[in-house]
């Protein structure tokens, strides 16, 4: 199902929608400020399940959490005085943070060294998703089965069909990874260049 949604003032009648579909245990797609991703509530272990399948992730893949401020994020993720710094500077923004991950995090998603992966994105939708569902989205990039991504809500709906509860559509949006920074270490390492400036935490 499509819900056409203002990409800046989000009608909140569609995003209550949305939410209540995460809640009910189906995976959404929506628009990111890096894309469109595919996410779901991180607490239903059985969607996960479903959702790890149907993208073929594999099982010790670490889990990559949209949070709407720093208070979740610490709540999912040790935020140390370092990183909480850092990330002040760059949150909300195309940045996902690594970080070891708290008892909060479900076993299966702390990948094989307990670690998580967060950010708080730079998209009103995303934000307004967050809020009302009252707890993080567990958020992958919207691809197809080749691992090409998918810049068209509609291509989305064509491609997942029944296996999404809705697709939240705001046109077309290209993909523009954010910057993968592992904290975890005694020194922090880029794992993936994106559109943040990996400078402010080397």
């Amino acid at each position: 199902m499509l819900l056409s949604v203002h990409p800046e003032y989000p009608q909140m009648r569609k995003i209550v929608r949305a939410a209540q579909y995460l809640k009910d245990g189906e995976i959404v797609a929506y628009p990111t400020d890096t894309g469109y991703g595919l996410g779901c509530d991180p607490f239903q272990r059985k969607t996960v399940e479903r959702m790890f399948r149907l993208l073929n992730l594999p099982d010790t893949k670490y889990a990559s959490l949209l949070c709407k401020d720093f208070k979740q994020m610490a709540v999912y993720g040790y935020i140390s005085d370092y990183v909480y710094r850092k990330a002040r500077k760059v949150f909300p923004g195309p940045y996902t943070l690594i970080v070891e991950a708290t008892k909060a995090i479900p076993k299966p998603l702390r990948g094989k060294r307990r670690e998580v992966g967060i950010r708080v994105p730079n998209n009103n939708v995303t934000l307004a998703l967050i809020e009302e569902l009252e707890g993080p989205i567990l958020n992958v990039t919207a691809r197809d089965f080749q691992g090409e991504y998918m810049d068209d809500p509609h291509v989305i709906e064509s491609v997942y069909r029944k296996s999404l509860g809705a697709v939240v559509d705001c046109d077309l949006i290209p993909e523009s990874s954010s910057t993968v920074m592992d904290l975890t270490g005694e020194f922090p390492e880029v794992v993936r260049l994106g559109q943040g400036d990996p400078d402010i935490f080397l």
